[in-house]
């Protein structure tokens, strides 16, 4: 047996064990929604209404074959972008996805994005960043933008959206999108850096908008409806963490057109 049969079979199989665990998992983060404290799920000094407190708060048949199905499919295709080698990005962008999928479950079923969550993603995203940090210094490639670069993507792809959320508010006299929305675009910034959170604000709108239009043409949704905008920025997200190197190529490719 050669050595390329050998490395076929060792991807094979470990694409396939990573399938599994991500539909293990997928399964799980339904009964895991239930564990959810119900005061993360309302407005603070809000007290939680009996739809809060009625179990199961997700269709197990529904939303666990879709998050089975999405992790089942995105665990192996972040080994196959990323594999194990540091700075990590497997690991990292892996434990983050759950959290993605809780907060968009919670932003659908119940219009909220619970800080404790997006909190969590921060997290994630600061110890990425860290991890990185360390890896240029290990390969001699370090330098101090490089570093900052989890911080500029946090203010770019919070703070826009900040910007337009303060100008909606004074010209619509309504929020156009929650301030829920902004902290977790900022959370997600910290594993994208600067290009990355501008490719992610632009997968939002691009998902969002698409979305939005259809369901106009199908008499569903009238002008001034509001929908939750949660689920497509985790659908960003989610689409930058597998497919980065992708993204970045062909945004590298389009601007190419006009230098």
């Amino acid at each position: 047996m050669s050595m390329g049969t050998d490395v076929m079979i060792t991807v094979g199989l470990t694409c396939a064990g990573l399938a599994a665990l991500g539909t293990g998992l997928g399964f799980l983060l339904v009964r895991l929604f239930d564990r959810i404290p119900a005061g993360w799920l309302c407005d603070y000094g809000e007290a939680p209404g009996d739809i809060l407190l009625s179990f199961p708060r997700l269709s197990r048949k529904r939303y666990g074959l879709l998050f089975a199905l999405l992790l089942g499919v995105s665990y192996p295709l972040l080994f196959l972008q990323y594999g194990f080698s540091p700075p990590g990005a497997f690991f990292f962008f892996g434990a983050a996805l759950p959290v993605l999928l809780l907060l968009a479950a919670a932003d659908a079923k119940y219009t909220i994005l619970p800080d404790q969550l997006t909190g969590i993603l921060a997290l994630l995203g600061v110890f990425y960043g860290i991890a990185c940090g360390v890896h240029m210094a290990a390969t001699g490639s370090f330098t101090v933008l490089g570093c900052l670069s989890p911080l500029f993507g946090a203010l770019a792809a919070g703070g826009a959206p900040a910007g337009l959320l303060v100008i909606g508010t004074l010209v619509f006299k309504r929020e156009i999108m929650g301030f829920g929305d902004v902290k977790l675009l900022a959370a997600i910034g910290l594993f994208c850096g600067l290009q990355g959170s501008v490719l992610v604000l632009l997968l939002t709108v691009l998902f969002s908008g698409l979305t939005f239009a259809l369901l106009m043409a199908a008499g569903r949704l009238k002008r001034g409806d509001m929908r939750p905008l949660g689920p497509f920025v985790v659908a960003a997200a989610f689409a930058y963490l597998l497919f980065s190197p992708q993204l970045h190529a062909l945004a590298d490719l389009y601007l190419s057109l006009f230098s």
